[in-house]
């Protein structure tokens, strides 16, 4: 129920969707290794409780990871809800610099994915831009620009094919360096065939490596 300030906190143990939320963990993991005891213990759990929470429809959304590390947080979103269709997760950080709006992504999941899903995390970035009102520009990001020669620039130059050929109408294009995407002098002066104009607002790292040391998380 809300209150005067907002939502109540809601004591997991306490509160009489307790069972039935644990009902629902077990139905959905027991084959995974989750015994019915197990799951009532878990749903105690405030991560646990909110995810099954969001599952259900009973709440919209969560907000966690102020006071536990990232792995603790995430498991009971994906063990719970999942990734849906594209069996992708991925992670995003939104960077405001000045008056622009940058999307960075995959900065906390996907350690070393492939260029397929590489395409899926971009098209989630497009979604989240679209949402705050932006034209999606998508950087596929490595150290070099448009040569493709090595397996890291081939991976994020096919990233972007794929994206291209589901999504024809997204703006996308690499692989190219950081700098180069967000910088629409280098594209203009020295790349005048990228497909992206007037700099990028979705940058794809190629790595977890890549994105956390730009994040510097």
């Amino acid at each position: 129920s809300q209150s005067r300030y907002g939502w109540q906190e809601s004591n997991p143990r306490k509160d009489k969707l307790h069972m039935v939320y644990a009902q629902e963990l077990y139905e959905v993991r027991k084959r995974k290794g989750v015994m019915k005891a197990e799951a009532e213990r878990l749903m105690v759990d405030h991560n646990y409780f909110a995810a099954m929470a969001v599952h259900r429809g009973d709440a919209d959304g969560m907000i966690t990871g102020a006071t536990m590390n990232y792995a603790e947080c995430v498991r009971p979103v994906l063990e719970i809800i999942g990734a849906g269709r594209s069996k992708v997760a991925s992670g995003l950080n939104i960077v405001l610099v000045k008056d622009k709006m940058l999307f960075f992504a995959d900065t906390t999941v996907s350690i070393d994915p492939s260029a397929d899903q590489l395409a899926s995390i971009a098209v989630h970035a497009s979604k989240v831009a679209k949402y705050f009102g932006l034209t999606p520009k998508i950087a596929m990001l490595s150290y070099t620009n448009f040569m493709g020669k090595t397996e890291s620039p081939r991976k994020m130059q096919e990233a972007a094919k794929i994206v291209k050929q589901r999504y024809p109408d997204l703006i996308v294009d690499g692989e190219m360096q950081a700098d180069t995407a967000v910088n629409p002098g280098i594209v203009d002066r020295i790349f005048p065939f990228c497909d992206i104009k007037g700099g990028a607002n979705i940058l794809i790292f190629p790595t977890l490596d890549a994105g956390n040391i730009v994040t510097g998380k």
